[in-house]
């Protein structure tokens, strides 16, 4: 199971954060080698919690939509917002699975992207392979079977 490969202090400092914040969003960036064992990752904030913060932290911004805008070069508060959040996320994905490429040494990894808003950065760039919405449910649903079946 990859959760009992990561550091255990890194786990519970994410896990406490969670719990302290449930609205937090943290959105895990790892690589597992050919035999499954995991390597390393990257941690880095979602588009949601980028969003929470914009309205919840900055004076007179208002609550938005979370969706791609037409254009980067936008005219109004709302879609400047969209723009700065999705384009900032699909150039944060394509960094980061560059900068894993260059450090690893390895330029044929699968890329995979999940969860609801996955859609969104998987659409627009080609860095990422495969966009599955449930690889988090397939995986537990794949643990406790195995689980199930050593009982």
């Amino acid at each position: 199971m990859i959760l009992d490969k990561l550091s255990q202090s890194t786990y519970k400092r994410v896990e406490d954060e969670k719990k302290q914040n449930p609205l937090e969003e943290v959105k895990a960036k790892a690589l597992a080698m050919e035999k499954g064992n995991f390597e390393f990752g990257v941690i880095t904030l979602g588009i949601e919690t980028g969003a929470q913060a914009m309205w919840s932290q900055a004076a007179k911004l208002p609550e938005i939509e979370i969706k791609k805008p037409k254009t980067i070069l936008t005219k109004n508060t709302p879609t400047s917002m969209q723009a700065g959040l999705v384009y900032g996320a699909i150039g944060q994905t394509e960094y980061i699975v560059q900068k894993i490429k260059e450090e690893c040494g390895y330029d044929n990894i699968k890329v995979v992207a999940t969860g609801g808003l996955g859609k969104i950065i998987a659409d627009e760039t080609d860095c990422i392979d495969i966009y599955d919405p449930d690889l988090t449910l397939t995986g537990l649903r794949l643990i406790y079977n195995k689980n199930r079946k050593v009982k």
